[in-house]
């Protein structure tokens, strides 16, 4: 097996270094980066006309409602009221749910909204939009304001790209360029009927009658002039 490998570590080394640069390649300049917007919401019954405090069946009736909640953030109907409010917006109702990520906390109230865009500004405004239209379609289908925004998007907040990740890119295509130029050595090896040494031949179970052994060309040019020189050394000793 490690013969094998060093046979074809040239073919293994090529593969692994151009895949990498590669991966470098199109993860900086060809894919655009994606920037995230956030924004946190609490859903909650407000309190009777009594002002009485909110008891427990009230926060399981709310917990029970978070899926409708978590599912209602990306609707149709609320990616409608963002166009409305901002027809500028250059995505249809389905890319806008598309783009939204919505995650509910275990055993809380608290919606949390996330955005990606490739435009960082343009994912904040999206992402504000969204908040309010989902605080107005919850109005207006329970009949009361059920829904408060705890935070918007900071406009002073990290700026980096989500994605592309370069360092997760190269990671992948240095194990599967090794991963595939390892299979297509060991595949080329059993294609390969070359004998090389002895041992190929005692790995097949064939007699071995005799070996020729390895001639360095370079080694026997010099030889070959040296004895050449000796020559024609001798028979000038000769002459005189």
């Amino acid at each position: 097996m490690l013969d094998v490998v060093r046979r074809r570590m040239r073919l293994i080394a090529s593969m692994t270094v151009i895949a990498v640069l590669a991966a470098v390649f199109v993860t900086i300049w060809l894919v655009p980066p994606v920037y995230e917007a956030q924004a946190e919401l609490i859903v909650n019954k407000p309190a009777e006309e009594d002002f009485s405090p909110l008891n427990w069946d009230t926060v399981v009736v709310n917990l029970q409602l978070m899926s409708t909640y978590r599912l209602l953030v990306s609707s149709q109907a609320v990616m409608h009221e963002v166009l409305n409010m901002n027809p500028d917006l250059p995505y249809t109702t389905r890319q806008l749910s598309g783009m939204v990520d919505v995650e509910v906390k275990d055993n809380t109230q608290i919606i949390t909204l996330r955005v990606r865009d490739t435009d960082y500004e343009r994912a904040m405004e999206i992402t504000r939009l969204i908040s309010r239209a989902f605080k107005a379609k919850v109005a207006e289908i329970m009949g009361a304001d059920h829904v408060t925004i705890i935070s918007d998007p900071n406009p002073e907040g990290s700026r980096e790209p989500v994605s592309p990740n370069l360092a997760l890119n190269v990671l992948a295509a240095f194990v599967l360029s090794l991963g595939c130029s390892l299979i297509l050595a060991f595949a080329l090896h059993q294609l390969d009927d070359t004998v090389r040494s002895a041992d190929d031949l005692a790995a097949l179970e064939l007699p071995v009658f005799t070996v020729v052994p390895h001639v360095d060309m370079k080694d026997a040019i010099r030889r070959q002039k040296m004895k050449a020189e000796r020559k024609a050394g001798e028979k000038a000793y000769a002459a005189h």
